[in-house]
């Protein structure tokens, strides 16, 4: 399992517009197991304010 190509090739595919992405959660440290969801954020470039 690697979650950093799994998570790019998801993003990829998925969020064409994506300007950049973060991997974070336990996918990443050693207590990650095999039902292990990633945790992504992702960034557009533009979008709607928040507020």
């Amino acid at each position: 399992m690697d979650a950093m190509r799994d998570a790019r090739d998801l993003v990829t595919a998925h969020v064409p517009g994506a300007v950049w992405a973060i991997l974070a959660g336990s996918v990443l440290g050693p207590h990650r197991t095999a039902g292990s969801d990633p945790d992504i954020v992702v960034m557009y470039d533009e979008g709607p304010a928040i507020g």
